[in-house]
């Protein structure tokens, strides 16, 4: 049985399990194939949601040198539970590959992570059925 996944996701998506400690979804077209992951903050609840993306922004360049961040600035999910998107893009093996990832607040201190990754070539196709996905975000109880 798979594991129970935090996002409503849309028709055509399923869900693949986890991951190296993250839940995975994917769509069923494309190649890349569009992606969601979510997991928790490893120093949730001890920074705030700014510092986390600001720290995902400082991170970013070391891991891929080609990155451009596009944006940061706050998000909605269900229930009013606040975020902090960080919109990015940069190339991996030789493709053009579009990132936002949405840093949480849960209860507890815990801070939870979601992201969408999406070839670049789509991400104007997707970014409305990627919002609604991430917005729909519950906490596991």
């Amino acid at each position: 049985m798979l594991p129970w996944f935090p996002l409503r996701l849309p028709s055509g998506w399923w869900v693949l399990g986890r991951t190296a400690g993250y839940l995975v979804a994917c769509a069923d077209s494309g190649r890349p194939r569009p992606t969601l992951f979510c997991t928790d903050a490893p120093a949730g609840g001890t920074v705030s949601l700014d510092q986390l993306a600001q720290a995902l922004c400082d991170d970013l360049p070391g891991r891929y040198p080609d990155v451009l961040v596009l944006d940061t600035g706050p998000v909605t999910c269900q229930g009013g539970r606040l975020g902090v998107r960080v919109l990015s893009t940069h190339t991996w093996a030789g493709r053009s590959l579009t990132t936002e990832h949405w840093f949480v607040e849960g209860s507890a201190d815990h801070v939870h992570v979601l992201a969408a990754v999406v070839p670049t070539s789509r991400y104007a196709e997707l970014v409305t059925v990627l919002h609604r996905t991430l917005r729909s975000f519950r906490e596991p109880e």
